[in-house]
């Protein structure tokens, strides 16, 4: 059976996520200017991918972590389950 034509060749995840978004507009929880922000990105990350650029267009299969970065820790409490 063959597959539909997609649409959206950039679907979002997870499933419902931009119906999620789509009422946050509507809500006017993300500001005109918010929603400029996010296409903006959108278009970048977008444009990364169809040129094959950006901060990983080379091989990083064998990137480690510079030894002179200090460990990173998490703040006290982080753990804690009963924090909200």
């Amino acid at each position: 059976m063959p597959r539909p034509a997609a649409s959206n060749p950039f679907p979002t995840w997870p499933p419902g996520a931009g119906s999620s978004y789509a009422q946050a507009r509507r809500l006017g929880m993300i500001t005109d200017a918010g929603h400029r922000r996010v296409e903006q990105a959108r278009e970048r990350a977008v444009a990364f991918v169809e040129t094959r650029s950006g901060p990983l267009s080379q091989d990083w299969s064998t990137w480690q972590v510079p030894a002179e970065w200090p460990l990173p820790s998490l703040p006290p409490g982080a753990l804690d389950r009963s924090a909200p």
